[in-house]
C-alpha cells in the first residue's frame, strides 16, 4: 500500500465524513468545526491528523482519522464499499483489508496504519480479524504459514504469529493455543498510562507458576499465563480442569505435552518478557 495523496480534496473528504455521521443530530456543526481545522492544516493530511487529536468527542475523531486516511491511500471509509477499506479502527490505529483473486481463490491481507496515517504493517503478509477485537487488540495470522498472534490496539505485535489459534471467550477472555495448552492473555496498557495498582496485580499474577510478564515495543504491558486447558476440537469451547467426586482437579492436559508448551512459549517469547528487576523497576517510578 503507498501513500495516493498527502493533501485532502476539501470537497471529497467533507462527503466522505458527512457519510461517516449522518445519524447525529449535530451534524452540521460538527462538519462546520472539522472543515475549519481542515482548512487551518491548509488540507494537509497530516496536519490535520495531529489537529484532531484536539477534538474532545471520541466518535468525532474516528470519523475524521477514517476519511482522511482513505483519501491519502485511496481505499473507501467503509465494507460497503468494497476492497480495499478501512474495516475498523482504535484510538491509535486503524485497519485497512483487501482482496485478492489468485488462480480464481480469493484472497485476503490486511495492513494497519496509525492513527496520523504511518503505516505499521505492509500489505499482503498478515490477515487481522476484524471482528475479534478483545478490549485491547485484534488476532490475527500470517499468510504465509497459517499461525496466529495478537496485536495491540497500537498495532504493534503482543504474540507472535507462533499459535496454533487464538480466540476471545463471550465474557472477553483471549486464549491463545500452542499444543493444545491454553495460555491466557491479559492486556493492562501502555507503560506510563496505568496506575501502579495495574503492574502490581502484574507482578501478582506473575508469582504464579508459568506466568508470563511482557512487554510490547510499544510499551504496551501485558501477562501470559498457561492453563490447565485445552480447545475441544469439535465444538471450539475451552474445556478445563475437572472436578471429582472427592473434591479433587484432574487435568485434561497431558502433564508432558503441558510442560514442553510452557517451555517453548517461553523460549520464543522472550524478547518480550519483562525481567523481576526490571518489574520492581517499573512499580517503583
Amino acid at each position: 500500500m503507498r501513500v495516493y495523496s498527502r493533501t485532502l480534496n476539501v470537497r471529497k473528504f467533507e462527503k466522505d465524513f458527512s457519510s461517516l455521521i449522518r445519524l447525529r443530530d449535530d451534524k452540521d456543526t460538527v462538519i462546520k468545526d472539522v472543515i475549519e481545522r481542515v482548512n487551518a492544516a491548509k488540507a494537509d493530511i497530516v496536519t490535520f491528523l495531529k489537529n484532531v487529536d484536539e477534538i474532545e468527542d471520541e466518535k468525532v475523531q474516528k470519523s475524521c482519522r477514517r476519511a482522511a486516511i482513505a483519501q491519502m491511500y485511496h481505499v473507501n471509509t467503509e465494507s460497503r464499499g468494497g476492497y480495499p477499506h478501512i474495516a475498523t479502527q482504535s484510538k491509535w490505529a486503524l485497519l485497512v483489508q483487501f482482496k485478492q483473486v489468485v488462480v480464481g481463490l480469493p484472497i485476503y491481507s490486511s495492513t494497519i496504519v496509525s492513527k496520523y496515517g504511518d503505516l505499521i504493517t505492509g500489505e499482503g503478509t498478515i490477515y487481522v480479524y476484524p471482528m475479534t477485537n478483545y478490549r485491547s487488540g485484534w488476532i490475527f495470522r500470517e499468510l504465509d504459514g497459517g499461525k496466529q498472534g495478537f496485536i495491540s490496539d497500537y498495532g504493534d505485535v503482543l504474540i507472535p504469529c507462533l499459535f496454533d489459534s487464538c480466540t476471545n471467550t463471550d465474557d472477553g477472555i483471549a486464549y491463545c493455543f500452542y499444543k493444545g495448552v491454553a495460555f491466557e492473555l491479559t492486556v493492562y496498557g501502555k507503560q506510563g498510562e496505568i496506575d501502579n495498582k495495574w503492574i502490581k496485580q502484574m507482578i501478582d499474577v506473575c508469582d504464579l507458576p508459568d506466568s508470563l510478564f511482557c512487554r510490547s515495543e510499544s510499551g504496551v504491558l501485558y501477562t501470559l499465563k498457561a492453563e490447565h486447558a485445552v480447545l475441544n476440537p469439535s465444538n471450539g469451547e475451552i474445556i478445563y480442569n475437572v472436578k471429582r467426586s472427592d473434591g479433587k482437579c484432574t487435568s485434561r492436559v497431558d502433564r508432558t505435552i503441558y510442560q514442553d508448551a510452557v517451555k517453548e512459549v517461553k523460549a520464543f517469547m522472550s524478547p518480550f518478557i519483562v525481567s523481576q528487576e526490571e518489574q520492581k523497576r517499573l512499580l517503583e517510578s
